[in-house]
Protein backbone atom coordinates (compact mmCIF):
# COMPACT_ATOMS: atom_id res chain seq x y z
CA UNK A 1 0.00 0.00 0.00
CA UNK A 2 1.52 3.38 -0.98
CA UNK A 3 2.36 6.00 1.61
CA UNK A 4 1.42 9.56 0.69
CA UNK A 5 2.70 12.72 2.37
CA UNK A 6 0.44 15.70 2.96
CA UNK A 7 0.67 19.17 4.50
CA UNK A 8 -1.82 21.95 5.14
CA UNK A 9 -2.50 24.18 2.14
CA UNK A 10 -1.94 27.14 4.53
CA UNK A 11 0.41 25.93 7.30
CA UNK A 12 1.12 29.48 8.57
CA UNK A 13 -2.56 30.10 9.36
CA UNK A 14 -3.77 28.72 12.70
CA UNK A 15 -7.35 29.04 11.39
CA UNK A 16 -6.61 26.88 8.31
CA UNK A 17 -4.44 24.20 9.93
CA UNK A 18 -3.98 22.23 13.13
CA UNK A 19 -0.96 20.83 14.97
CA UNK A 20 -1.12 17.70 12.80
CA UNK A 21 -1.20 19.27 9.33
CA UNK A 22 1.11 22.27 9.89
CA UNK A 23 4.01 19.85 9.38
CA UNK A 24 4.18 17.12 6.71
CA UNK A 25 2.57 13.83 7.73
CA UNK A 26 2.08 10.44 6.08
CA UNK A 27 -1.07 8.51 5.29
CA UNK A 28 -1.30 4.98 3.91
CA UNK A 29 -3.83 4.93 1.12
CA UNK A 30 -4.92 2.15 -1.20
CA UNK A 31 -4.64 3.02 -4.89
CA UNK A 32 -8.38 2.67 -5.51
CA UNK A 33 -9.30 5.09 -2.70
CA UNK A 34 -9.72 8.79 -3.52
CA UNK A 35 -6.82 10.98 -2.53
CA UNK A 36 -7.27 12.67 0.83
CA UNK A 37 -7.68 16.41 0.30
CA UNK A 38 -8.73 17.35 3.84
CA UNK A 39 -6.95 16.92 7.15
CA UNK A 40 -8.41 13.96 9.06
CA UNK A 41 -8.35 16.02 12.26
CA UNK A 42 -9.35 19.61 11.39
CA UNK A 43 -10.91 18.97 7.93
CA UNK A 44 -9.00 21.88 6.34
CA UNK A 45 -7.53 21.60 2.80
CA UNK A 46 -4.27 19.72 2.24
CA UNK A 47 -1.68 19.57 -0.51
CA UNK A 48 0.01 16.34 -1.54
CA UNK A 49 3.81 16.51 -1.30
CA UNK A 50 6.37 14.90 -3.56
CA UNK A 51 7.65 11.90 -1.59
CA UNK A 52 10.91 10.01 -1.56
CA UNK A 53 11.18 7.12 -3.98
CA UNK A 54 13.23 3.97 -3.64
CA UNK A 55 13.98 1.14 -5.99
CA UNK A 56 15.29 -2.34 -5.34
CA UNK A 57 17.97 -2.46 -8.04
CA UNK A 58 21.36 -2.42 -6.29
CA UNK A 59 23.56 -1.22 -9.15
CA UNK A 60 22.96 1.75 -11.44
CA UNK A 61 21.09 1.60 -14.71
CA UNK A 62 22.95 1.06 -17.96
CA UNK A 63 22.72 3.57 -20.80
CA UNK A 64 20.68 1.12 -22.88
CA UNK A 65 18.22 0.56 -19.99
CA UNK A 66 17.85 4.32 -19.50
CA UNK A 67 17.22 4.90 -23.22
CA UNK A 68 14.70 2.03 -23.31
CA UNK A 69 12.86 3.65 -20.39
CA UNK A 70 12.60 6.93 -22.34
CA UNK A 71 15.30 8.95 -20.57
CA UNK A 72 17.52 11.42 -22.41
CA UNK A 73 21.21 10.74 -21.81
CA UNK A 74 23.53 13.68 -21.24
CA UNK A 75 27.32 13.89 -21.34
CA UNK A 76 28.99 16.19 -18.82
CA UNK A 77 31.57 18.30 -20.67
CA UNK A 78 32.65 20.16 -17.52
CA UNK A 79 32.07 23.70 -16.24
CA UNK A 80 28.32 23.10 -16.12
CA UNK A 81 28.11 22.29 -19.84
CA UNK A 82 26.25 19.17 -20.98
CA UNK A 83 25.31 17.77 -24.36
CA UNK A 84 22.71 15.22 -25.44
CA UNK A 85 24.04 11.82 -26.44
Amino acid sequence: MPIYEYKSAEPESKDSSCYMCREPFELRRSLDRAQELKCPLCKNPLVKLVSKVSHTKKEGFSASEAKAAGFTLLNNLGDGVVEKE
